[in-house]
C-alpha cells in the first residue's frame, strides 16, 4: 500500500525528513512512540540551545575577630532570622575561612528573563585575626557581595575592610553591618561619608544584635532583603547568563570533590567533563571556570596541569599551612625539610605538594637551586616576626628616604616583592622578617620596612648614581606587585629649616621643566617653605633632565624661567607679611613671589618686563597680575613693599598657577 502525502494549507510536506512508514503506520502505537521519541530529541536539542543562569552567589564576610560574623551567618540561614527564641550554635573563633553554610534566596526577579528565580548563597566566613589578613586576600574574588561587620562596643571604623574590597574586588557590592548594637545603642558612624567615598556600598547601615535580634535597630531579615535586591540589580554581573549545560558541568565538578573526595581536578579531567556535556571550545571552558570560581563552586588555578580546586580543601589547608609557620623556616631544603613538613600536617595527601604550585602562581613562594645544586624553597610567610639582628642597620642620615603610601597594609604586596626579586636580593647580604628586610650590596645598603600605611625605604651610599639605579629597580619591582594607583610615592626632604614630603610625580614634572629649585610647605608647619634642590634630588632618584622647548605653551610653566632668574624663596611666614627692598624678597600668606639673587634694580625691572611678555602670550587670565606688575615697575622703592603685598594676595588666590610650594603638594604624613 502506498502512503499518501498530506499537504497542509500553509504549504510544506510534513513527511519531508521524517520516516513516513513510522509516521503513518497502521498501528497507532508505532506512530505515537515515533512522535514521542521525535519530541524528546527536539527538546534536548532546544535545551542545548537555551541560555540560562547559574544560580549561585558568593558572599564573603569580613571584619575583626569576635565581631559576630559566624553568628550572623547562622541567623541568615534561619527561616526566621529575627526569632529570639532560636538559640545559636556555640561558635568558636574562625581560624581561616568557614564555607560550610548556605542560604536559599527565593523569588528573586530576573529582569532579563522576566521571571522569578531561586538562588543559593554560599557564605565565606573569613577569620578576622590580623595574621590572616594577607592570606585572606588570596581568596577574595571580584563580582561578589561582601558583608563588612563591626562591633559596636569597639568603636572601630570600617575603612580597612572597605579599602580591601575596593582594591581587590572593585566590581563587588558591600553591605555594612554593626553588630551587638544592644550593648552600645549610641554608636554613631558617618555613613553618608562612607557612601560618598565608596560607591560600592549598599545604601543602608544595618544596626543589629545577633544575640538578641529584638533589640536591633534593623531586622536581620532586612539584610537578606538587601542581598536579594543587590542580586536583582546586578544579576547579569553576579550570576551571568550562560548555556544550559553549565548546570550539568557545575554539578559534575562539585561531585568530584563532594562525592569522590578529590582535592583537585587536572586540566584534562575538567576539559573531559565539559566535552561530555557538549562544551568543547577551550575559550568557553575557560569562561565557565572563571564564573564557577567567582560564585564559589571551585577555585581556578593558573597551572598547566591542574585547573580546578576544591575550595574547602584549599581554605583548610592554606590556613593549616600558614599556622605551621612558627615551626618552619623561610628557606628550606625542598626534599629534606619542606616535604617532611607537609607530611606532618593533618590529613596529608599527595595533593598537598601542589600547594606550592598554587602559592607560586600567586607570587608567594619560589623555588631555586643553591651552589650545591640542591633544590630550595623560599616562602616569605614563614619569615620570623622580628629580625634576628638589626644592629647592622646604619644610624646616620640616609642618602634617600622614600615611601610607597597605601590605604591598606600591603603585607601581601611586600611578600610578592620578596619573591619576585629574591634572586637579586640573594646576591647581597640580607636579613628579612615579616615586616622588613635589610640588604647590603658592597657600597649600597637598603632598608625596607612594612608599615600600616605603606612601605618605607632608606638607602645609604656615597654614590648618587647607584642610589638612583637602586630606587628605580625597587620602584619597578614594588609597583609591579599591586594594581595601578595602589601606591602613592613620596620623597622625604630634610633641611635645617624642617622636613617635607615631595610627591615623586611632582619631582618628575619639575625635572622635566629643568628647574633648579622648588619649595614645599614644611610638614609640621605649612607657614614655612622648605627649599628643594631639584637637580640633586632628581639625580639621587635616578631621573634624567629633559630640555625645555623655547616656546612655553603650558600655563603651569609660566613662572618657570622667572624662578630660575630670580633664585628661590628660603622661608615664608603666614602670620607676617613684609617685603625687603634690598633683597627684593616678598614674604606672606604661604605664597612665594619673584625672588632675585641680586640687589640690582635693573634685574628686577627686566624680570618684570619678561614676565609681562609671557602673560601677554598666556591670555587674558592674568590681566590683573599684569596691571600690578606695571605698577610695580613704575613705583619708587618706598612703595614697592605695598605693591608686592597686593601681588602676593593675587598669587595666593591663584596658587594652582603661580605659587611654588603647596600647589602640587597634596598630602601630609607623619615622618
Amino acid at each position: 500500500m502506498v502512503l499518501p502525502t498530506i499537504i497542509i494549507v500553509t504549504g510544506g510536506d510534513i513527511s519531508v525528513g521524517l520516516d513516513g512508514n513510522q509516521l503513518f503506520h497502521d498501528d497507532p502505537c508505532v506512530s505515537y512512540n515515533y512522535l514521542k521519541n521525535l519530541y524528546n530529541v527536539n527538546k534536548i536539542e532546544n535545551d542545548h540551545l537555551e541560555y540560562v543562569r547559574l544560580k549561585d552567589i558568593k558572599i564573603a564576610l569580613l571584619g575583626s575577630g569576635a565581631v559576630g560574623k559566624s553568628s550572623l551567618v547562622q541567623r541568615l540561614c534561619l527561616s526566621n532570622p529575627d526569632d529570639d527564641n532560636i538559640a545559636l550554635e556555640s561558635v568558636q573563633t574562625t581560624h581561616g575561612v568557614n564555607i560550610d553554610y548556605q542560604m536559599n534566596l527565593h523569588n528573586v526577579w530576573d529582569e532579563t528573563n522576566k521571571r522569578y528565580e531561586d538562588f543559593t548563597v554560599r557564605f565565606w566566613d573569613f577569620g578576622g585575626q590580623d595574621k590572616y589578613r594577607g592570606i585572606n586576600k588570596l581568596l577574595l574574588t571580584d563580582k561578589s557581595i561582601y558583608i563588612v561587620i563591626l562591633d559596636s562596643r569597639a568603636q572601630s571604623l570600617p575603612d580597612i575592610w572597605l579599602e580591601m574590597v575596593r582594591i581587590y574586588a572593585p566590581n563587588s557590592r558591600i553591605i555594612l553591618v554593626v553588630n551587638k548594637i544592644d550593648e552600645n545603642p549610641r554608636l554613631n558612624i558617618n555613613f553618608k561619608y562612607y557612601c560618598e567615598k565608596y560607591p560600592q556600598l549598599y545604601n543602608c547601615l544595618f544596626k543589629i544584635s545577633c544575640k538578641y535580634p529584638m533589640f536591633g535597630v534593623n531586622k536581620i531579615a532586612d539584610i537578606s532583603s538587601a542581598i536579594k535586591r543587590i542580586d536583582e540589580e546586578q544579576m547579569n554581573q553576579i550570576a551571568p547568563i550562560g548555556r544550559s549545560e553549565w548546570f550539568k558541568i557545575q554539578a559534575e565538578v562539585e561531585k568530584q570533590y563532594r562525592v569522590y573526595g578529590k582535592a583537585l581536578l587536572s586540566s584534562s579531567e575538567y576539559a573531559n567533563i565539559c566535552s561530555s556535556f557538549g562544551l568543547s571550545d577551550e575559550s568557553a571552558q575557560s569562561q565557565l571556570l572563571s564564573i564557577l570560581s567567582t560564585c564559589g563552586s571551585c577555585i581556578s588555578i593558573d597551572d598547566e596541569e591542574f585547573s580546578v580546586l576544591n575550595p574547602n580543601w584549599l581554605a583548610d589547608y592554606l590556613y593549616l599551612f600558614y599556622n605551621n609557620s612558627e615551626q618552619s623556616k623561610a628557606i628550606m631544603d625542598y626534599k629534606k625539610e619542606y616535604i617532611p613538613m607537609l607530611k606532618k600536617l593533618k590529613d596529608y595527601t599527595e595533593y598537598k605538594e601542589l600547594m606550592t604550585d598554587y602559592l607560586e602562581s600567586r607570587g608567594l613562594c619560589t623555588t631555586f637551586f643553591d651552589n650545591t645544586n640542591a633544590k630550595k624553597i623560599f616562602i616569605p610567610m614563614f619569615l620570623p616576626e622580628t629580625p634576628s639582628t638589626i644592629d647592622k642597620i646604619p644610624q646616620e642620615k640616609a642618602t634617600l628616604k622614600y615611601k610607597w603610601n597605601s590605604t591598606v597594609i600591603p603585607e601581601y604586596e611586600f611578600q610578592k616583592f620578596l619573591v619576585r626579586e629574591f634572586y637579586r636580593i640573594n646576591e647581597g647580604i640580607w636579613n628579612a622578617w615579616q615586616y622588613g628586610i635589610y640588604i647590603k650590596f658592597y657600597s649600597l645598603q637598603i632598608y625596607l620596612q612594612l608599615m600600616n600605611d605603606g612601605i618605607m625605604l632608606e638607602i645609604w651610599t656615597h654614590e648618587i648614581i647607584k642610589c638612583g639605579q637602586c630606587l628605580q629597580w625597587l620602584r619597578n619591582a614594588i609597583l609591579g606587585t599591586a594594581p595601578k594607583e595602589f601606591f602613592n610615592e613620596y620623597i622625604f626632604i630634610q633641611s635645617e629649616n624642617g622636613k617635607a614630603l615631595l610627591p615623586y610625580n611632582t619631582l618628575e614634572t619639575l625635572n622635566s621643566w629643568d628647574l633648579m629649585f622648588y619649595c614645599l610647605p614644611e610638614q609640621d608647619n605649612c607657614g614655612i617653605l622648605i627649599p628643594v634642590d631639584v637637580k640633586t634630588i632628581s639625580k639621587i632618584c635616578g631621573l634624567k633632565g629633559k630640555a625645555l622647548e623655547d616656546e612655553i605653551n603650558d600655563n603651569d610653566m609660566l613662572i618657570k624661567k622667572k624662578i630660575e632668574h630670580g633664585g628661590f624663596l628660603m622661608k615664608v611666614k603666614i602670620d607676617s607679611m613684609y617685603g625687603d627692598i634690598n633683597t627684593n624678597e616678598t614674604h606672606g600668606n604661604n605664597s612665594p613671589i619673584i625672588v632675585s639673587k641680586t640687589n640690582a634694580d635693573s634685574e628686577l625691572i627686566k624680570a618684570i618686563s619678561d614676565l609681562k611678555d609671557e602673560i601677554d602670550s598666556a591670555g587674558n587670565d592674568f590681566g590683573d597680575l599684569k596691571i600690578l606688575l606695571i605698577e610695580l615697575e613704575k613705583s619708587s622703592l618706598e612703595k614697592r613693599p605695598s605693591i608686592k603685598k597686593r601681588i602676593a594676595n593675587w598669587m595666593s588666590q591663584s596658587a594652582n598657577i603661580i605659587t611654588v610650594g603647596s600647589a602640587l603638594y597634596g598630602n601630609r604624613f607623619n615622618y
